[in-house]
Order: C-alpha cells, then sequence, then structure tokens
C-alpha cells in the first residue's frame, strides 16, 4: 500500500531508511556514505523535530531550500552565521539528541575514491573470474559499493535482532553515480533471494527537502568522512565531543581499505553465484 508521508510517496512497511553521502560532488580525499534505519513512524519524529528546530533558521528561504547541509553548518554560513558559538553549539547537541531518540540503527562506510580506482584491476591470476570483468563490475564505483553495503548492513541488523519486516530505502537524489547505484537496486528487487535477504520494501532517490533525516545521515557521513581524512592524513584522530556524541548511538561503521574492498568483492561474487543457482533451480 503507498501511503503519503512527509512529501514522500512511500510503502507501507516496517522501516524505513534515510541514506546521504558526503564527499561525493567535491574533490575529496574520502567519500562516505550513511544511513539511518527507523521503525515506521519514528522518522516522522524526527523530520518533525528538526523541522522545528531549523525553523528560525530557514523559514525564510524557498521550499526548496529548507534543507540541512552539514558543510554549510560547519563553515558557519548563512543562515547560521549569526549564531554565536554557545547557540550554535546547543543547536547542534539538539539535533543529534534528536536522532538518538528516535533512531534504530545507523551505518556509515568510506572509501578512498583515488585509492578506490587503483584496486580496480582484479589480475590475471585469478582463474575463478573471468578476466575481462574487472572490480567495478561486480562492486559498482565507490558511491554504489558503498550504498549496497549500508543496505545489507540495515537488513542484517533486523536479522540479527530477529525483528520481521521489510525496509523502504531512500537516498537523497542527484549524486553522481545515482544511475548506477538504482540499477544495482532494480536487480536486487527483481530477484526473490536477493529482495528477501536485503529486506527490500522499495527504493527512490527524493530531494533532501522531502525529509530531515536525509540531512541528519548528512551530518554522520560528513563527521565520519572527516574523521577518516585525519586519520589517514596524521596518523591519529582525536574525535570532538559532538563525534563522540553521534557516535555514541548504534552504529555500524566500516573504512573500505584495499583488503576490505578485496572481501567485498568476494562477498558480491558468492552472493551472484547463489542468486543464478537460485533462479536456475526456479527455473528448471
Amino acid at each position: 500500500m503507498l501511503l503519503k508521508k512527509g512529501g514522500l510517496v512511500v510503502l507501507d512497511a516496517a522501516f524505513d531508511a534515510f541514506a546521504d553521502a558526503s564527499g561525493t560532488s567535491a574533490p575529496c580525499e574520502i567519500m562516505s556514505v550513511a544511513a539511518f534505519l527507523f521503525e515506521k513512524g519514528k522518522s516522522a519524529q524526527l523530520d518533525l523535530e528538526w523541522r522545528q528546530l531549523l525553523e528560525p533558521f530557514l523559514n525564510h528561504l524557498p521550499p526548496e531550500k529548507r534543507v540541512f547541509r552539514m558543510s554549510t553548518f560547519m563553515a558557519h554560513q548563512r543562515p547560521y552565521d549569526k549564531l554565536n558559538d554557545a547557540e550554535w553549539l546547543s543547536l547542534r547537541r539538539r539535533l543529534i539528541e534528536s536522532v538518538s531518540g528516535t533512531l534504530e540503527f545507523a551505518v556509515v562506510s568510506s572509501v578512498s575514491a583515488e585509492g578506490y580506482k587503483k584496486m580496480l584491476p582484479i589480475g590475471d591470476n585469478n582463474p575463478n573470474l573471468n578476466q575481462r570483468i574487472t572490480r567495478k563490475d561486480i562492486l559498482g564505483g565507490p558511491f554504489t559499493m558503498c550504498g549496497i553495503w549500508t543496505m545489507r548492513s540495515l537488513a542484517s541488523y533486523i536479522g540479527r535482532k530477529n525483528r520481521a519486516g521489510d525496509i523502504v530505502f531512500f537516498f537523497e537524489a542527484g549524486d553522481p553515480d545515482q544511475q548506477e547505484l538504482c540499477a544495482r537496486i532494480n536487480d536486487i528487487a527483481r530477484s526473490p533471494l536477493l529482495s528477501s535477504r536485503y529486506r527490500y520494501g522499495g527504493h527512490s532517490f527524493v530531494p533532501k527537502q522531502c525529509h530531515h533525516a536525509l540531512g541528519a545521515a548528512d551530518m554522520m557521513a560528513w563527521e565520519y568522512r572527516i574523521g577518516i581524512e585525519e586519520h589517514l592524513r596524521s596518523g591519529s584522530f582525536h574525535p570532538g565531543p559532538f563525534f563522540l556524541q553521534l557516535f555514541d548511538m548504534p552504529v555500524g561503521a566500516m573504512h573500505f581499505s584495499p583488503v576490505n574492498v578485496q572481501i567485498q568483492t568476494m562477498v558480491m561474487v558468492v552472493e551472484e553465484s547463489n542468486r543464478w543457482a537460485e533462479e536456475r533451480d526456479f527455473d528448471e
């Protein structure tokens, strides 16, 4: 059944998930994707609370610009440029508290976009894979790989908790590789095996102004990306109080090092093999 919810047309599922990326459209060392999972109805509560908190700053803007962007917020740019330090810190703390009070689970992943390109060749010494197939054929680009990982991780969380129900997945529209990720998700939707494994209840790419949970995901993706960049540059990372507050929630995180990319490749090859075997048995 289709329901109208906060400007979104969504399927009546047990959970909904909102995902956003950071570092995909600017020259950044790292790109990341974060996704928040909510029980039915909880994401609407977050959207309402964020609208109330942000109304003094966004209500004078056109509807399509009434969105929270972490890069703008962290730079103290309009509409946050009139806040003193105490007001700015208080708003940030209250936004995170709203997330922690409504969230079921969160996941975030990251990868070096330039490093990922160097990992694409599979090598001629792998007898199990057609040598004409590249890692990108298996995983997609960095955005697609991280997006699919977040979907699988949220579904795995529900499975570990013995929870029933499917997930409707929402991604912010506009990322450069949106079409590639959408095609991969459509493949999941067409497969009975994969749609069950991913708890697939529907998906959509929507503008950020449709739901403030996309802004919340932007916050986590930004924080994680900046933390990974700092760690890779200096060999250490000293998280601030708001990073600690944000990641004090139930969160699963993954940085795709070369080893983790290889593992992810094997996972996807096995997944595709299982899908092929099941569909062949079904056809026979």
